[in-house]
């Protein structure tokens, strides 16, 4: 997720991801933008209800450090 900093950035889109909003959201990856979640003040907006997560899931909400978002 995020824009990496090679120059060059691919996106592809896989079965059922040929609608707008999918395909508006990948493209926010590929110019830098990060999920909420992820955010490092993401305390100051967010609640994390962490014992309801999906298990195997918990890794998608890694918090940020400051200097990547």
């Amino acid at each position: 997720v995020g824009m990496n900093d090679r120059g060059e950035q691919q996106a592809s889109l896989g079965k059922g991801c040929d609608h707008n909003g999918v395909v508006v959201h990948e493209l926010g990856h590929t110019i830098g933008f990060f999920h909420e979640h992820n955010r490092s003040a993401r305390e100051s907006y967010l609640i994390i209800y962490w014992l309801i997560i999906i298990e195997g899931m918990a890794p998608h909400f890694t918090k940020l450090d400051a200097h990547q978002n």
